[in-house]
């Protein structure tokens, strides 16, 4: 006898917009998930932010929206990306490279972690960042 499956309805969050002519890119806005990943950070008991921006959170929400974006494809099942490579197109509204730009904010824990890694700094934070992700919502996206 098959298996009975049940469907079920997902929201995609509004800063995630494929584009309709580039089958596999996405543009994200940073005004949209910077503080929705941030707050979801902020809110989750597993993960230890403060509510301090610096790189090291902006890096980690970088990196968690990106597993988010896959998520949201693999949950779907229309995942239109060619080779499944994804391509991200991260939209610049008026004044976000101010407010979103690493350099802007404080280093944060970045600051012990390059100077303990040097060039595999980012390959840490990325790997602390999927940590954070997988602390949130149970898995990893493949």
């Amino acid at each position: 006898m098959p298996k009975e499956t049940k469907a079920v309805s997902i929201t995609v969050p509004g800063w995630i917009v494929a584009n309709a002519d580039k089958p596999g890119h996405f543009d994200v806005d940073p005004d949209g998930f910077y503080p929705d990943i941030l707050k979801q950070f902020e809110d989750h008991p597993s993960v230890p932010f403060d509510g301090k921006v610096d790189q090291y959170w902006l890096e980690c929400a970088y990196q968690c929206m990106k597993l988010t974006v896959q998520f949201y494809l693999a949950v779907t099942g229309l995942d239109p990306r060619p080779k499944l490579t994804l391509n991200l197109n991260v939209t610049s509204p008026e004044g976000a490279k101010g407010r979103w730009g690493q350099k802007n904010h404080p280093e944060g824990r970045y600051k012990k972690i390059r100077e303990m890694n040097g060039p595999l700094a980012d390959r840490v934070v990325g790997g602390q960042a999927r940590n954070h992700f997988k602390a949130m919502k149970g898995f990893i996206p493949q």
